[in-house]
Protein backbone atom coordinates (compact mmCIF):
# COMPACT_ATOMS: atom_id res chain seq x y z
CA UNK A 1 0.00 0.00 0.00
CA UNK A 2 1.11 3.36 -1.16
CA UNK A 3 -1.29 6.05 -0.88
CA UNK A 4 -5.03 6.58 0.25
CA UNK A 5 -7.79 8.86 -0.78
CA UNK A 6 -11.25 8.93 0.69
CA UNK A 7 -14.07 7.56 -1.40
CA UNK A 8 -17.10 9.85 -2.67
CA UNK A 9 -19.94 9.74 -0.99
CA UNK A 10 -19.08 6.65 1.29
CA UNK A 11 -17.30 6.24 4.42
CA UNK A 12 -14.83 4.07 3.04
CA UNK A 13 -11.06 4.68 1.38
CA UNK A 14 -9.39 3.87 -1.96
CA UNK A 15 -6.01 2.44 -1.40
CA UNK A 16 -3.34 2.59 -3.85
CA UNK A 17 -0.88 -0.58 -4.13
CA UNK A 18 2.21 -0.88 -5.71
CA UNK A 19 1.69 -3.85 -7.44
CA UNK A 20 -1.07 -2.08 -9.79
CA UNK A 21 -4.47 -3.04 -7.55
CA UNK A 22 -6.83 -0.08 -6.03
CA UNK A 23 -8.63 -1.38 -3.12
CA UNK A 24 -11.75 0.62 -1.52
CA UNK A 25 -11.65 -0.57 1.48
CA UNK A 26 -14.31 -0.14 4.83
CA UNK A 27 -11.61 1.00 8.10
CA UNK A 28 -15.04 0.24 10.07
CA UNK A 29 -15.86 -3.41 9.05
CA UNK A 30 -12.28 -4.44 7.75
CA UNK A 31 -13.58 -5.21 4.36
CA UNK A 32 -11.94 -4.65 0.75
CA UNK A 33 -13.25 -4.98 -2.46
CA UNK A 34 -10.97 -4.62 -6.02
CA UNK A 35 -11.71 -1.65 -7.65
CA UNK A 36 -8.45 -1.42 -10.20
CA UNK A 37 -6.37 -4.03 -11.42
CA UNK A 38 -3.51 -3.32 -13.49
CA UNK A 39 -1.09 -6.14 -12.99
CA UNK A 40 -1.03 -7.01 -16.57
CA UNK A 41 0.35 -3.96 -17.66
CA UNK A 42 1.75 -2.50 -14.37
CA UNK A 43 5.97 -2.83 -14.17
CA UNK A 44 5.73 -3.78 -9.78
CA UNK A 45 9.91 -4.09 -9.03
CA UNK A 46 12.06 -2.21 -7.62
CA UNK A 47 11.00 1.56 -7.43
CA UNK A 48 8.86 1.29 -10.27
CA UNK A 49 5.33 0.52 -9.97
CA UNK A 50 1.75 2.27 -9.87
CA UNK A 51 2.54 4.87 -7.64
CA UNK A 52 0.19 7.78 -7.86
CA UNK A 53 -3.35 8.02 -7.93
CA UNK A 54 -6.36 11.04 -8.12
CA UNK A 55 -9.83 11.10 -8.35
CA UNK A 56 -11.75 13.77 -10.84
CA UNK A 57 -12.70 16.94 -8.46
CA UNK A 58 -16.50 15.95 -9.37
CA UNK A 59 -16.24 12.35 -8.95
CA UNK A 60 -19.41 11.34 -7.07
CA UNK A 61 -21.31 14.20 -8.29
CA UNK A 62 -24.45 12.78 -10.20
CA UNK A 63 -25.09 15.67 -12.60
CA UNK A 64 -21.42 14.81 -13.84
CA UNK A 65 -21.56 11.56 -15.18
CA UNK A 66 -18.79 11.80 -17.96
CA UNK A 67 -16.33 13.18 -15.06
CA UNK A 68 -16.48 10.15 -12.99
CA UNK A 69 -12.77 9.08 -13.35
CA UNK A 70 -9.75 7.92 -11.36
CA UNK A 71 -6.36 9.38 -12.69
CA UNK A 72 -3.12 6.81 -12.04
CA UNK A 73 0.39 7.08 -12.58
CA UNK A 74 2.55 3.75 -13.60
CA UNK A 75 5.55 2.27 -14.67
CA UNK A 76 4.51 0.21 -17.87
CA UNK A 77 6.31 -1.84 -20.76
CA UNK A 78 5.55 -5.27 -22.84
CA UNK A 79 6.38 -7.86 -20.55
CA UNK A 80 5.71 -6.10 -16.72
CA UNK A 81 6.61 -8.90 -15.19
CA UNK A 82 10.42 -9.08 -16.42
CA UNK A 83 13.07 -7.20 -14.75
CA UNK A 84 13.98 -4.54 -17.02
CA UNK A 85 15.99 -1.05 -16.24
CA UNK A 86 13.88 0.47 -19.13
CA UNK A 87 10.13 1.51 -19.47
CA UNK A 88 7.40 4.16 -19.88
CA UNK A 89 5.92 6.33 -17.50
CA UNK A 90 2.15 6.48 -17.65
CA UNK A 91 -0.38 9.07 -16.70
CA UNK A 92 -3.80 7.46 -17.42
CA UNK A 93 -7.40 7.68 -16.97
CA UNK A 94 -10.49 5.01 -16.12
CA UNK A 95 -13.97 5.46 -15.85
CA UNK A 96 -16.14 3.90 -13.41
CA UNK A 97 -18.43 1.35 -14.04
CA UNK A 98 -21.81 2.06 -12.32
CA UNK A 99 -22.75 -1.21 -12.99
CA UNK A 100 -19.87 -3.16 -11.59
CA UNK A 101 -18.87 -0.67 -9.18
CA UNK A 102 -15.41 -1.19 -10.61
CA UNK A 103 -12.81 0.72 -13.16
CA UNK A 104 -12.68 0.13 -16.50
CA UNK A 105 -9.44 -1.15 -16.99
CA UNK A 106 -10.48 -2.13 -21.18
CA UNK A 107 -11.11 1.80 -21.48
CA UNK A 108 -7.48 3.17 -20.52
CA UNK A 109 -7.07 6.25 -22.09
CA UNK A 110 -3.18 7.32 -22.22
CA UNK A 111 -2.46 11.07 -21.68
CA UNK A 112 1.02 10.95 -21.01
CA UNK A 113 3.74 7.84 -22.14
CA UNK A 114 7.14 8.73 -21.41
CA UNK A 115 9.70 6.75 -22.17
CA UNK A 116 12.73 6.61 -19.33
CA UNK A 117 15.57 4.48 -19.05
CA UNK A 118 15.78 3.76 -15.28
CA UNK A 119 12.97 2.19 -13.20
CA UNK A 120 14.27 4.86 -10.13
CA UNK A 121 12.78 8.12 -9.24
CA UNK A 122 9.37 8.57 -11.08
CA UNK A 123 7.37 10.72 -8.63
CA UNK A 124 4.16 10.07 -8.72
CA UNK A 125 2.52 12.57 -6.20
CA UNK A 126 -0.55 14.58 -7.94
CA UNK A 127 -3.90 16.06 -7.09
CA UNK A 128 -6.08 18.40 -8.50
CA UNK A 129 -6.23 21.90 -7.14
CA UNK A 130 -8.80 24.86 -6.44
CA UNK A 131 -7.99 25.82 -10.14
CA UNK A 132 -9.72 22.23 -11.28
CA UNK A 133 -6.09 21.52 -12.54
CA UNK A 134 -3.90 18.33 -12.34
CA UNK A 135 -1.05 18.46 -10.67
CA UNK A 136 1.49 15.63 -11.30
CA UNK A 137 5.23 15.64 -10.13
CA UNK A 138 8.01 14.09 -12.16
CA UNK A 139 11.78 12.09 -11.43
CA UNK A 140 15.06 12.92 -13.13
CA UNK A 141 15.37 9.44 -15.35
CA UNK A 142 16.87 7.79 -11.84
CA UNK A 143 20.45 7.48 -12.96
CA UNK A 144 23.77 10.11 -12.43
CA UNK A 145 24.37 9.57 -16.20
CA UNK A 146 20.89 10.35 -17.01
CA UNK A 147 20.68 14.05 -15.06
CA UNK A 148 21.95 16.44 -17.88
CA UNK A 149 19.39 15.30 -20.16
CA UNK A 150 16.40 15.09 -18.20
CA UNK A 151 16.79 17.94 -15.82
CA UNK A 152 17.07 21.85 -16.03
CA UNK A 153 15.37 22.23 -18.99
CA UNK A 154 12.08 22.80 -20.67
CA UNK A 155 12.75 20.82 -24.39
CA UNK A 156 13.16 17.44 -23.61
CA UNK A 157 11.03 15.15 -21.58
CA UNK A 158 8.68 15.38 -18.88
CA UNK A 159 11.09 14.55 -16.15
CA UNK A 160 12.50 16.16 -13.24
CA UNK A 161 9.61 18.60 -12.38
CA UNK A 162 5.98 19.43 -10.90
CA UNK A 163 3.43 19.85 -13.97
CA UNK A 164 -0.01 21.26 -14.29
CA UNK A 165 -2.19 20.56 -16.87
CA UNK A 166 -5.90 20.94 -17.73
CA UNK A 167 -8.01 17.17 -18.11
CA UNK A 168 -11.62 18.89 -18.83
CA UNK A 169 -10.16 20.55 -21.65
CA UNK A 170 -11.52 23.81 -21.11
CA UNK A 171 -10.50 26.04 -24.10
CA UNK A 172 -11.63 29.35 -21.84
CA UNK A 173 -8.37 28.82 -19.26
CA UNK A 174 -6.56 26.31 -21.67
CA UNK A 175 -5.23 25.10 -24.97
CA UNK A 176 -4.27 22.40 -26.94
CA UNK A 177 -0.76 20.57 -26.25
CA UNK A 178 1.57 22.14 -28.98
CA UNK A 179 4.96 20.64 -28.50
CA UNK A 180 5.26 16.73 -27.70
CA UNK A 181 7.65 15.75 -25.08
CA UNK A 182 11.01 13.58 -26.19
CA UNK A 183 12.51 10.34 -25.16
CA UNK A 184 16.37 10.85 -24.46
CA UNK A 185 16.45 7.39 -26.54
CA UNK A 186 15.14 5.03 -29.04
CA UNK A 187 12.88 2.23 -27.41
CA UNK A 188 13.37 -0.93 -28.26
CA UNK A 189 11.51 -2.13 -31.51
CA UNK A 190 7.42 -2.77 -30.99
CA UNK A 191 7.86 -1.45 -27.40
CA UNK A 192 5.91 2.08 -28.67
CA UNK A 193 6.33 5.59 -28.59
CA UNK A 194 6.72 8.86 -25.97
CA UNK A 195 3.72 11.28 -26.66
CA UNK A 196 1.01 13.05 -24.94
CA UNK A 197 -2.73 13.47 -25.45
CA UNK A 198 -6.20 13.95 -24.22
CA UNK A 199 -5.35 17.16 -21.92
CA UNK A 200 -4.91 20.56 -22.59
CA UNK A 201 -1.90 23.37 -21.16
CA UNK A 202 -3.40 26.29 -18.97
CA UNK A 203 -3.39 29.66 -20.22
CA UNK A 204 -1.42 30.87 -17.16
CA UNK A 205 1.44 28.19 -17.09
CA UNK A 206 4.55 29.61 -16.17
CA UNK A 207 6.52 28.66 -19.40
CA UNK A 208 4.17 29.72 -22.11
CA UNK A 209 5.71 28.55 -25.78
CA UNK A 210 3.60 29.25 -28.90
CA UNK A 211 5.75 28.52 -31.45
CA UNK A 212 6.47 25.24 -29.60
CA UNK A 213 10.04 26.14 -28.59
CA UNK A 214 9.32 24.65 -25.27
CA UNK A 215 7.10 21.84 -22.98
CA UNK A 216 4.85 24.01 -21.40
CA UNK A 217 3.00 21.71 -18.95
CA UNK A 218 6.20 22.48 -16.17
CA UNK A 219 4.83 24.94 -13.32
CA UNK A 220 8.19 24.13 -11.34
CA UNK A 221 11.42 22.27 -12.06
CA UNK A 222 14.95 21.23 -10.89
CA UNK A 223 13.19 18.29 -9.05
CA UNK A 224 15.08 15.25 -7.93
CA UNK A 225 12.72 11.96 -6.83
CA UNK A 226 9.57 13.49 -5.68
CA UNK A 227 7.61 10.97 -4.40
CA UNK A 228 5.12 12.70 -2.15
CA UNK A 229 3.59 16.12 -3.53
CA UNK A 230 0.51 17.09 -1.77
CA UNK A 231 -1.73 20.39 -1.13
CA UNK A 232 -2.99 22.05 1.90
CA UNK A 233 -5.95 23.72 1.14
CA UNK A 234 -6.22 25.75 4.25
CA UNK A 235 -3.09 27.67 3.51
CA UNK A 236 -3.27 26.85 -0.31
CA UNK A 237 0.21 25.82 -0.35
CA UNK A 238 1.76 22.89 -2.44
CA UNK A 239 4.41 20.59 -0.59
CA UNK A 240 7.12 18.84 -2.80
CA UNK A 241 8.97 16.36 -0.84
CA UNK A 242 12.62 15.84 -2.30
CA UNK A 243 14.24 12.02 -2.10
CA UNK A 244 17.94 13.11 -1.98
CA UNK A 245 20.83 11.23 -3.06
CA UNK A 246 23.67 10.94 -1.01
CA UNK A 247 23.60 14.12 1.20
CA UNK A 248 19.77 15.65 1.90
CA UNK A 249 16.24 15.34 2.32
CA UNK A 250 14.61 18.23 1.50
CA UNK A 251 10.90 19.20 2.08
CA UNK A 252 9.70 22.43 0.04
CA UNK A 253 6.77 24.59 -0.53
CA UNK A 254 6.58 25.64 -4.23
CA UNK A 255 5.09 28.18 -6.17
CA UNK A 256 4.12 28.71 -9.46
CA UNK A 257 7.97 28.95 -11.48
CA UNK A 258 10.19 27.60 -9.03
CA UNK A 259 13.63 25.64 -9.25
CA UNK A 260 13.93 23.75 -6.80
CA UNK A 261 17.96 23.58 -8.18
CA UNK A 262 18.24 19.70 -8.53
CA UNK A 263 21.20 18.81 -9.42
CA UNK A 264 23.32 21.62 -9.12
CA UNK A 265 22.37 21.79 -4.82
CA UNK A 266 21.26 19.09 -2.97
CA UNK A 267 19.83 20.79 -0.57
CA UNK A 268 21.82 23.45 0.68
CA UNK A 269 24.66 21.51 -0.47
CA UNK A 270 26.49 22.63 -4.44
CA UNK A 271 26.64 19.91 -6.54
CA UNK A 272 30.53 18.54 -7.61
CA UNK A 273 29.37 17.13 -10.94
CA UNK A 274 27.00 20.05 -11.89
CA UNK A 275 27.12 23.64 -12.40
CA UNK A 276 24.69 26.07 -11.61
CA UNK A 277 23.16 26.95 -14.91
CA UNK A 278 23.23 30.20 -16.72
CA UNK A 279 20.81 31.53 -17.42
CA UNK A 280 18.69 29.70 -15.06
CA UNK A 281 15.01 28.99 -15.46
CA UNK A 282 12.33 30.15 -13.42
CA UNK A 283 13.26 31.63 -9.69
CA UNK A 284 15.58 29.77 -7.06
CA UNK A 285 13.77 27.88 -4.20
CA UNK A 286 15.63 27.06 -1.30
CA UNK A 287 14.22 24.07 0.96
CA UNK A 288 11.72 25.07 3.89
CA UNK A 289 13.53 22.40 5.95
CA UNK A 290 16.41 19.31 4.84
CA UNK A 291 17.78 16.99 6.65
CA UNK A 292 20.60 14.32 6.86
CA UNK A 293 21.45 10.58 6.52
CA UNK A 294 21.90 11.05 10.81
CA UNK A 295 17.78 11.23 10.47
CA UNK A 296 17.09 9.10 7.42
CA UNK A 297 16.83 9.12 3.77
CA UNK A 298 13.86 8.44 1.90
CA UNK A 299 11.36 11.60 3.28
CA UNK A 300 7.61 10.80 2.51
CA UNK A 301 5.14 13.03 2.71
CA UNK A 302 1.77 13.57 4.40
CA UNK A 303 0.19 16.41 5.58
CA UNK A 304 -0.52 19.38 7.70
CA UNK A 305 -2.39 18.11 10.70
CA UNK A 306 -5.88 19.73 11.79
CA UNK A 307 -7.30 17.32 13.53
CA UNK A 308 -8.51 17.80 16.95
CA UNK A 309 -7.63 14.11 18.46
CA UNK A 310 -4.04 14.92 18.61
CA UNK A 311 -4.04 18.59 19.46
CA UNK A 312 -0.47 19.14 20.44
CA UNK A 313 0.15 18.06 16.34
CA UNK A 314 -2.08 20.91 15.11
CA UNK A 315 -0.77 23.12 12.64
CA UNK A 316 2.46 20.92 12.07
CA UNK A 317 3.31 19.10 8.85
CA UNK A 318 3.74 15.13 9.66
CA UNK A 319 6.25 13.40 7.54
CA UNK A 320 8.26 10.14 7.52
CA UNK A 321 11.23 8.34 6.41
CA UNK A 322 10.99 5.21 4.49
CA UNK A 323 14.60 3.84 5.42
CA UNK A 324 14.56 4.84 9.12
CA UNK A 325 11.04 4.13 9.45
CA UNK A 326 10.67 7.38 11.61
CA UNK A 327 7.27 9.33 11.97
CA UNK A 328 8.05 13.33 12.66
CA UNK A 329 6.20 16.62 12.86
CA UNK A 330 7.47 19.43 11.27
CA UNK A 331 7.22 22.68 12.99
CA UNK A 332 7.03 25.54 9.96
CA UNK A 333 5.10 28.53 11.99
CA UNK A 334 8.02 30.74 12.25
CA UNK A 335 10.09 30.04 8.82
CA UNK A 336 13.25 31.43 10.21
CA UNK A 337 13.55 28.57 12.86
CA UNK A 338 11.85 25.42 11.60
CA UNK A 339 11.96 22.36 13.86
CA UNK A 340 10.97 19.16 13.91
CA UNK A 341 10.13 16.48 16.37
CA UNK A 342 10.29 12.42 16.10
CA UNK A 343 7.04 11.05 16.99
CA UNK A 344 7.73 7.57 16.15
CA UNK A 345 11.39 6.47 16.68
CA UNK A 346 11.12 3.25 14.40
CA UNK A 347 7.90 1.12 13.74
CA UNK A 348 9.92 -1.85 14.72
CA UNK A 349 9.98 -1.06 18.41
CA UNK A 350 5.67 -0.78 18.29
CA UNK A 351 4.23 -4.14 19.43
CA UNK A 352 2.19 -5.03 16.33
CA UNK A 353 2.76 -7.02 13.54
CA UNK A 354 4.79 -5.67 10.60
CA UNK A 355 6.34 -6.63 7.49
CA UNK A 356 10.08 -8.15 7.32
CA UNK A 357 12.26 -4.72 7.44
CA UNK A 358 9.17 -2.05 7.14
CA UNK A 359 9.12 1.17 5.34
CA UNK A 360 6.40 4.03 6.03
CA UNK A 361 4.99 4.31 2.22
CA UNK A 362 2.46 7.05 3.32
CA UNK A 363 1.11 9.81 6.34
CA UNK A 364 -2.15 9.82 5.31
CA UNK A 365 -4.46 12.42 7.89
CA UNK A 366 -8.14 10.88 8.16
CA UNK A 367 -11.30 13.34 8.37
CA UNK A 368 -11.98 12.54 11.99
CA UNK A 369 -8.17 13.36 13.31
CA UNK A 370 -6.78 9.84 13.43
CA UNK A 371 -3.27 9.24 11.11
CA UNK A 372 -2.69 6.43 8.99
CA UNK A 373 0.77 4.83 8.14
CA UNK A 374 0.91 2.51 4.63
CA UNK A 375 3.65 0.57 5.37
CA UNK A 376 5.64 -1.84 2.79
CA UNK A 377 8.01 -4.70 3.42
CA UNK A 378 11.64 -5.06 2.21
CA UNK A 379 9.90 -7.43 -0.85
CA UNK A 380 7.64 -4.97 -2.44
CA UNK A 381 5.43 -7.56 -4.56
CA UNK A 382 4.34 -9.61 -1.71
CA UNK A 383 1.03 -8.94 -0.34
Amino acid sequence: PLRMLAFPNTEDYLVLSKIGEIWQLSLETQEKRLVLDIKDRSFKLGEAGTVGMALHPRFGDANAPDKQLIFVFYRSKPDPDEWDEIGFNRLSKFTWDPETQTFDTDAEEILIQQYDRSTWHNGGGMFFGPDGFLYLSLGDEGADEYQVASTQQLEGGLFSGLIRIDVDNNPDVSHPIIRQPQANTTPPDNWGETYSQGYSIPNDNPWQSPEGEYLEEFYAVGIRSPYSTIYDQTDNQIWVLDVGSDVREEMNIVKKADNLQWPYKEGSKDSETHAKPSPLIGNERTPLFEYDRSIGSAVIGGGVYRGSKFTSLYGKYLFADYVSAKLMALDFENVNDVQFKTLIPNLTNLSIELPEKPGITGVHILDDGNILLTVVGEDFTQP
